[in-house]
């Protein structure tokens, strides 16, 4: 990849890159190491790149941590990697709070040793307070196995008449995924060079751009992140929609998940808080709790391209802040 930085458009930053973090391995023995130094230099780049999401304005920043699959590494392997994630993730939380980064994890955190998992809860927690970026780690993660734990939570209410099988649409399930709340990926970067997603987040990468370097992690770096960035910005998203329906400059929207959509809004992202910001004072009363399922919200990446008319939502956003709640902007549907 080109190593000369190239201008980033401020207004274009993606709101949710993920990375799938390969090559730690050859990187060390490559340099004739233990292939546990690849995953200790490893954690230097989560840092820089972590900053330099943060500084570009990103929202969500997910790295493929553990798989479920990795289970299946030797033992002392896994052991290893288990003690250097959850002792790192404790070094860096001072941090991530200075830096205004709140901590989040996706994952079958239940089969992660006990300690392990305790501690790392209680590092999410030290920065539940932080407003800025998410960084999500997907730890113990595999796609397939979010995919079947969200078919058998839906399962699960439909045999208890929770559910009609009539009502289950795009927007159930992503509800019922591991992401729940968060905007799926724009962007995709692997490192390593190898070619493929190897089960991580296959429901929400439908629309989201890829990109894979031939550098191993270790080696990548903040110019080799904004290179990224910026060679997203150039691509053209059509969305199903052909390159001559889109004006220059501007990409698709991306089709909604629910047909039916009315009512544009400003959300908190927690579960303790009034919904405000209505642009239709219509919505139904008992909607308006910002736990409620009945609005069926939208995470924000493309939301604003079918809300055209929201262009400033900085005074929304600054109360927020001073509330130290995080909003996104959804759409509703009543």
């Amino acid at each position: 990849m080109n190593s000369t930085p190239q201008t980033i458009d401020p207004a274009r930053i993606p709101a949710h890159v993920a990375i799938i973090m390969d090559g730690n391995g050859r990187w060390a023995t490559s340099r004739g190491l233990e292939r546990s130094a690849g995953h200790v230099e490893g954690v230097s780049t989560v840092r820089r790149i972590t900053e330099e999401a943060s500084a570009l304005g990103i929202n969500y920043l997910t790295l493929y941590t553990f798989s479920t699959e990795n289970w299946n590494r030797p033992q002392e392997e896994v052991d290893a990697l288990m003690h250097l994630i959850v002792t790192a993730i404790e070094r860096e939380t001072p941090d991530l709070i200075k830096n205004n980064v709140r901590l989040a994890a996706i994952g079958d955190l239940d089969r992660m040793p006990r300690e392990s998992a305790s501690r790392l809860r209680r590092c999410m927690a030290d920065t539940g307070h932080c407003t800025g970026l998410v960084l999500v780690l997907a730890l113990s993660y595999s796609s397939r196995w979010e995919i079947v734990e969200a078919a058998r939570r839906l399962a699960a209410r439909a045999v208890a008449g929770e559910l009609s099988p009539d009502d289950i649409d795009e927007s159930t399930i992503s509800d019922a995924l591991a992401t729940a709340g968060m905007p799926d990926p724009d962007l995709l970067i692997r490192t390593g060079g190898d070619m493929r997603v190897s089960n991580f987040l296959l429901y929400q990468i439908a629309y989201t751009e890829l990109a894979v370097t031939q550098t191993f992690w270790p080696d990548y770096s903040r110019e080799d992140f904004r290179n990224h960035i910026a060679e997203y910005q150039r691509r053209q998203r059509r969305f199903g929609l052909t390159g001559e329906q889109i004006s220059p400059g501007e990409e698709a929207p991306l089709p909604p998940t629910n047909p039916i959509i009315r009512t544009v809004i400003i959300h908190y992202a927690t579960n303790d808080t009034t919904v405000f910001g209505f642009s239709d004072s219509s919505l139904r009363p008992e909607s308006r709790r910002a736990g409620s399922r009945r609005h069926h919200l939208q995470p924000d990446s493309t939301l604003q391209r079918h809300a055209a008319h929201i262009r400033d939502c900085r005074n929304i956003r600054g109360r927020c802040a001073q509330l130290r709640r995080r909003p996104y902007i959804g759409l509703c549907r009543t």
